[in-house]
């Protein structure tokens, strides 16, 4: 569950960044 996390919230921010732009 933990890995998961890891590259779930990343990869959420990521995503919010590429709207920003």
């Amino acid at each position: 569950m933990i890995i998961t996390d890891l590259l779930v919230i990343p990869g959420t921010i990521i995503k919010i960044a590429i709207l920003f732009k």
